[in-house]
């Protein structure tokens, strides 16, 4: 059996005790979970002594969570069934370490992968390292904010009009994406504007590839623009076209953005939808960050559907 391990952690601004009591809380495990975000009416049951949960749906699948061994404000050792859509057992612990007003939030895993999956471990580490790095945000967010700021409605099928555009791609470490893409956007736009291009609609992000397991994804950053626009110098031309997309409108900061995009993928998984791989999914970003606070910022997730 292959096994695997893998930690992530955050540091949150809050003492270890409060930190420590949240996640110890099953019942709080709803708000932040980067999995059941995915199918939010899935069956949730809680033991009636607060130490363990069990989770059943379509989509998530079907597993239970046992609190093993806890040292106050300080561990949680956990045993992690999963029953559907697989069985394996895994162990998973957080560790809080107080410094100063913040805690160092840690979250680790190991376990054994099912002997036919022994070809998938670095892709799984790599996905549920991302998955860990989602849960983490948002109970930071959680406990520093009181809430998440990332609300998802699955819109389903919607049909996206095509469009002529003007940008850039580039391709960047995943870790580094948000802080490319941003730098690529501005770019792109100062020099549409300098050359006098009329933008027609709300900017665009192409997702051309995202590798998981080598931590890399290229992407094009794209500008709608009035058909038969020249190109400016030192950016690229191309057309969209009109198609249908299983889309997801995120409203909340862009750290969150992986939420509908791992939600995408888990619903994709369990057919609620085929995709169309002739064309790259992609973001149509519908509110400008500069004239709207970020937990209002909203954003729509597309994949291109059959």
């Amino acid at each position: 059996m292959p096994k695997f391990s893998l930690e992530r952690s955050i540091m949150i601004r809050a003492t270890a005790a409060a930190v420590f009591a949240n996640v110890k809380d099953f019942q709080n495990w709803a708000g932040w979970s980067p999995w059941i975000l995915a199918e939010p009416m899935c069956k949730l049951d809680y033991s009636e002594d607060g130490r363990g949960y069990s989770w059943s749906g379509d989509i998530i699948g079907s597993g239970k969570m046992e609190v093993m061994d806890t040292v106050e404000n300080r561990e949680l050792h956990y045993r992690l069934t999963f029953l559907k859509p697989f069985k394996s057992v895994s162990s998973v612990s957080f560790f809080f370490d107080e410094c100063s007003e913040e805690t160092n939030t840690r979250w680790t895993m190991s376990g054994d992968l099912p002997f036919f999956l022994f070809w998938m471990k670095k892709m799984t580490v790599a996905a549920i390292s991302m998955d860990y790095d989602r849960g983490l945000r948002m109970l930071k967010d959680k406990i520093e904010l009181g809430w998440v700021p990332s609300l998802m409605k699955f819109a389903g099928f919607e049909m996206i009009d095509g469009f002529e555009y003007v940008g850039l791609s580039n391709d960047c470490r995943i870790p580094e994406i948000s802080v490319r893409l941003g730098e690529d956007m501005q770019k792109a736009t100062a020099l549409a504007k300098e050359s006098g291009l009329k933008i027609s609609g709300p900017p665009v992000c192409f997702y051309d590839t995202f590798e998981v397991s080598k931590g890399t994804a290229s992407y094009t950053v794209a500008l709608p623009v009035e058909a038969g626009s020249p190109c400016p110098t030192g950016l690229i031309s191309g057309t969209m076209p009109d198609q249908k997309c299983y889309a997801i409108h995120h409203t909340g900061p862009y750290r969150h953005l992986g939420n509908p995009w791992a939600a995408g993928t888990m619903h994709q998984r369990a057919k609620l939808f085929a995709q169309n791989k002739s064309t790259s999914p992609f973001e149509i970003y519908l509110s400008d960050p500069a004239n709207v606070a970020e937990e209002e910022l909203s954003t729509s997730v597309c994949f291109p559907a059959k």
